[in-house]
């Protein structure tokens, strides 16, 4: 259901506006937050994203359907008549949340004998750091808009547990002062760190491609960037200098065989040559019929969301997917397979 617009104190339309999704993710890669907010046109959704976001619109549903007294915010423009009200879209200055629940409380402010927290539902079965931003960024907005605050927030898991959490907007305004800087002074486009987050990103192919038009480091995967960092000071920058590093090692006759570490020299010749290497390459016995497992999941959600089995013969391959879309599924799923 689309949000509507509260009410705007001091908001300039010309300027570029800061919402909730670009705060909470500059912590999770400050190059994503770049392209959120100067290049939004660039973004491709990702199906796992969609399936997360659809479990989570489940989970709104469910909350509202077993709350007494709730309204959209079309039917109560903060005026206090529902206990809760759903998908409302908070602006005031330069700073926008979309589509928030809000929950009534006794309390004094500009609106009257009552005040609003919000209500923040996540992806995941735990309060993570960017939860607490948006939990932060939006109790700054409603500070503006009705002068007071609880310096709470209620939070509803994906797994339907509820928890609440103390507000504290220290690293909310951070972020938000740096946005700002960005807005005012437009700097270039902040070097791509791909992480955790990388897999559910929109973002993630523009980094990609560029990355490897630029040769760069960053493409070697689990490269801490303390290690690319040190790297550079060497004055090596692309896979291809890297490369040239790696100098492979004699082994003596009597000697043990040597722990196997990772080379980040090797990797990158790898990377350049496209070849395969490996210290000992495992031959597995081949059947006339073969089944090939392949499970998906969420792990901190705890969710299983596909069991893939490819059975291979001499003649045929044939794909089984057994997909799961909620948590009942999931079961039914796991007795199908």
């Amino acid at each position: 259901m689309p949000g509507y617009t509260a009410v705007m104190k001091k908001f300039d339309h010309t300027k570029s506006s800061i919402t909730d999704d670009i705060v909470a993710t500059y912590g999770q890669c400050p190059r994503k937050a770049y392209c959120s907010l100067f290049f939004p046109e660039t973004r491709r959704v990702k199906a796992i994203t969609t399936f997360i976001n659809k479990r989570k619109i489940e989970k709104k549903v469910s909350f509202i359907a077993n709350s007494e007294s709730s309204y959209p915010f079309c039917s109560d423009q903060l005026s206090g008549k529902a206990d809760i009200i759903t998908d409302v879209t908070l602006s005031y200055e330069d700073l926008t949340f979309k589509n928030i629940h809000l929950r009534k409380i006794n309390g004094t402010s500009s609106l009257g004998n009552f005040l609003y927290e919000p209500i923040l539902f996540t992806t995941d079965t735990a309060i993570k750091p960017h939860d607490r931003i948006r939990a932060a960024l939006c109790d700054t907005i409603l500070n503006g808009i009705q002068a007071a605050s609880t310096g709470k927030s209620t939070a509803i898991l994906i797994d339907g547990s509820v928890q609440r959490v103390a507000i504290n907007r220290e690293a909310c305004n951070t972020i938000v002062e740096d946005l700002r800087h960005w807005i005012a002074t437009r700097p270039d486009t902040p070097p791509a760190a791909f992480n955790k987050h990388c897999p559910f990103c929109a973002f993630e192919h523009g980094c990609v491609e560029h990355e490897k038009k630029a040769d760069s480091l960053a493409l070697l995967s689990k490269m801490p960037i303390k290690i690319q960092k040190k790297y550079e000071a060497k004055g090596i920058f692309t896979i291809k200098q890297l490369s040239y590093l790696y100098k492979p090692r004699r082994r003596k006759r009597k000697s043990k065989q040597p722990a196997l570490t990772h080379k980040y020299e090797l990797q990158a010749l790898a990377l350049k040559s496209g070849t395969i290497y490996t210290d000992d390459l495992a031959i597995p016995p081949r059947e006339t019929v073969e089944l090939y497992l392949d499970i998906e999941s969420l792990p901190e959600r705890r969710f299983h969301y596909l069991i893939g089995v490819l059975v291979s013969t001499q003649d045929v391959d044939q794909y089984i997917p057994f997909w799961a879309e909620t948590d009942s599924d999931e079961k039914t799923s796991g007795l199908g397979f």
